[in-house]
């Protein structure tokens, strides 16, 4: 039986190969994410947004990631600008989502 792949690497390498697809850095972010990795999660993210601007998703799951790493002001911009932009998409469940998150943080 062949050993296990490590995802992590293969995520790294497919960013490398094709940065412009937002869902392999949404993925490698993920991955960094789950691991533990906030920093490295971030800049995931980050470049998922360089790569589409519009790619909802990883504008919640930002700033889940610095929240988690206790940065709540930058969580706060980011989850505003994920409403935003889900506004302008007309993604209506991820923008409650991430206004019910904001919510439940206190903040109006």
């Amino acid at each position: 039986m062949p050993p296990p792949r490590d995802r992590l690497a293969d995520l790294v390498a497919m960013s490398e190969k094709t940065p412009h697809k937002p869902l392999v850095w949404y993925g490698l972010a993920m991955e960094y994410r789950a691991r533990g990795q906030r920093e490295d999660a971030a800049r995931a993210f980050e470049r998922c947004v360089e790569a589409d601007p519009t790619y909802v998703p990883a504008y919640f799951m930002w700033g889940m990631t610095l929240e988690d790493a206790g940065q709540r002001d930058r969580a706060v911009a980011m989850l505003r600008r994920g409403i935003t932009v889900a506004g302008t998409k007309g993604d209506t469940h991820a923008a409650g989502e991430m206004q019910g998150t904001l919510e439940t943080w206190g903040v109006e």
